[in-house]
């Protein structure tokens, strides 16, 4: 798996990311030390790896939002 950067901040007593998918330390050090110049903020960098991609959900209805259709057959 591909190794990423992402820029954190802390609003409210929960982690927030600016932002995500950096593909080096030095652009993500570049990215914290602007947002710390235009915000007042105190931001940091993670490193983490890309998961795979989850498996889909396939609906019996191709319009199903959250799978009710699924559950509740109105064609009766």
């Amino acid at each position: 798996m591909k190794k990423y950067f992402r820029v954190c901040y802390e609003h409210q007593r929960v982690t927030e990311v600016q932002q995500d998918r950096i593909d080096t330390h030095k652009e993500a050090m570049e990215v914290v030390k602007e947002c710390e110049n235009l915000f007042d903020m105190g931001y940091w960098v993670e490193e983490y790896e890309e998961q795979p991609p989850k498996e889909e959900r396939v609906y019996a209805y191709p319009n199903s939002v959250d799978g009710w259709e699924d559950i509740y057959n109105y064609d009766d």
